[in-house]
């Protein structure tokens, strides 16, 4: 089994404080801090040392598992292609479980923002699908009932959305099995436990031919898939991490021996990263090959707050402020 638990969606966003406002308002995520980036920290990502992005950390109900979102300046993110589709190759979309769905199904409505394609009904819960409005990736709302398949029990932070899953799109199923079982030590399950063939007229993509697995990666699913019909479109060979969209999804565990093991697969292969992320007890890297898209963390519990993983306050001062018109 792996010692490795899925933890982190990275994500690219044209407009950082627009992303964070919709997360915020609409799904219920916590506030974790932000920072600014510049200098040697960027070569982990493959980018110049010269640049900087800004970054804000959020997360959900489970303790362990966040956003990371970036805005990046130098260089300046690029947007998708405007025909971009989630059949598109690198991570594409990601579910979320939310208590009250008819709450945040009156929000969108709100923004002007519909389900792509209606509403299903699984197991008593409903469910229907959203294009992201700044990171342009597909964001699948679960109502969060009985019977929910990854409802697992945690000691539960007070934020309500629980992240469920995230899914790659592949150009080579077997080869991606191989690297999340091999190379990276986990095992697989069937697709269905979450997704049917018909499931994908909710993103769009009725009638799409396409096989895949499940990693259960900790409290959450990794879905991997490869389409047949349409074909998936490869990354760009000028790709960039700053692209518009998800980055990468981050693996994390307790040990640095751990992610050791990994890199040593990797070396071996001529595929290690160039640059590793270090400190007292932390190992980390980036991962970058297309069908590859992962973050690698050994991070010791100590030093979570540096990561964003502990709450930073209310947005706008909650409580504490309050705007008063001198009428002057």
């Amino acid at each position: 089994m792996a010692e490795f638990s899925f933890i982190q969606i990275g994500l690219n966003t044209l407009d950082l404080g627009a992303t964070v406002r919709f997360y915020s308002e609409t799904f219920g995520y916590a506030n974790a801090g932000g920072q600014v980036g510049w200098g040697d920290v960027n070569k982990v990502q493959g980018l110049d040392s010269d640049g900087q992005t800004l970054v804000w950390w959020l997360f959900g109900k489970h303790p362990r598992i966040q956003f990371e979102i970036f805005h990046h300046t130098d260089p300046m993110i690029r947007p998708q292609r405007d025909d971009w589709s989630p059949t598109d190759h690198g991570w594409t979309r990601y579910g979320v479980a939310v208590s009250d769905y008819d709450a945040v199904a009156r929000k969108l409505a709100a923004r002007g923002i519909a389900p792509i394609g209606g509403e299903v009904l699984t197991q008593g819960n409903r469910r229907m699908a959203i294009r992201d409005p700044w990171a342009g990736i597909v964001i699948e709302i679960w109502e969060n009932g009985p019977g929910l398949e990854v409802d697992w029990p945690f000691d539960a932070n007070a934020a309500d959305p629980q992240i469920l899953y995230v899914t790659s799109s592949v150009s080579d199923l077997a080869a991606a099995r191989d690297y999340y079982t091999r190379i990276l030590g986990f095992e697989t399950a069937p697709i269905e436990r979450l997704h049917g063939p018909a499931d994908e007229a909710l993103w769009g993509l009725a009638g799409a031919s396409r096989e895949g697995f499940l990693v259960k990666a900790g409290h959450g699913f990794l879905e991997v898939v490869e389409y047949e019909t349409p074909r998936g479109r490869p990354r760009s060979a000028d790709h960039r991490l700053s692209d518009q969209g998800i980055m990468n999804v981050g693996l994390s565990t307790r040990s640095a021996d751990a992610v050791q093991v990994v890199l040593d697969k990797l070396d071996a292969e001529g595929a290690g990263p160039r640059w590793l992320t270090t400190g007292p007890d932390i190992l980390g890297c980036y991962i970058n090959q297309p069908d590859r898209e992962i973050e690698l963390l050994a991070c010791p519990a100590e030093v979570e707050q540096a990561f964003g993983f502990n709450f930073a306050g209310e947005f706008n001062g909650g409580d504490f402020i309050e705007m008063v018109e001198r009428g002057v």
